[in-house]
């Protein structure tokens, strides 16, 4: 699990595009090399660096997702159980768990990894599917699945794929089991607590 996590937050790079012409496979390429620019360069290499270059990978990815719409499938059916105030502090804590608390994870991992981008397909309600392979030293040949939506003239990433795993599904699993006994303000303490723990660890 912990993978998986990994490495789909270096790949959930859904910045906005700029314009609406730009292919899928165009898209993720460019957001995923805007990323990886920032891992690569020397200027971050010493320890005095590492929390701005923190800083700065964030500013990439602050607004790549559509945190709102990940966070509403990651708790299915799930969502409506949640009032309109639980929903926007359950989106903003659920953005900080997938993004900023584990850049110093990615920091520590990161061996120069490159991608191979295989296939794209369009699909039905303006989707697409952009198909890549994760080349890296540290964890071999990765197969990474984007899926993407076009809305308001804008290409967005809304779940990742890897090894066929969608990182989407993975949390939906883990939500659906404790909202069986529990109530929205239960997980929203839990993710509260998980993002505060990673906070300290970094």
């Amino acid at each position: 699990m912990k993978k998986i996590i990994l490495i789909s937050v270096i790949l959930l790079i859904a910045l906005t595009a700029n314009a609406s012409t730009i292919t899928p496979t165009d898209y993720v390429r460019k957001k995923t090399d805007a990323f990886t620019a920032v891992l690569d360069d020397p200027k971050y290499k010493k320890p005095s660096m590492k929390q701005i270059q923190r800083d700065d990978l964030w500013q990439v990815i602050r607004y790549s997702f559509n945190y709102r719409l990940i966070s509403q499938r990651a708790l299915g059916r799930n969502w409506k159980k949640f009032s309109k105030k639980e929903k926007i502090t359950f989106v903003g804590l659920f953005t900080q768990l997938i993004g900023k608390t584990y850049l110093k994870t990615i920091q520590k991992n990161y061996t120069g990894e490159r991608f191979s981008y295989i296939k794209e397909k369009m699909l039905p309600k303006n989707k697409a599917l952009v198909k890549t392979v994760m080349i890296s030293k540290k964890y071999g040949n990765i197969p990474i699945d984007y899926v993407l939506r076009f809305k308001k003239n804008k290409w967005s990433v809304y779940d990742i794929k890897v090894e066929n795993v969608s990182l989407v599904k993975n949390y939906r699993v883990q939500f659906k089991k404790l909202l069986r006994n529990k109530k929205p303000y239960d997980l929203i303490k839990q993710l509260d607590e998980k993002v505060k723990e990673n906070e300290r660890k970094n």
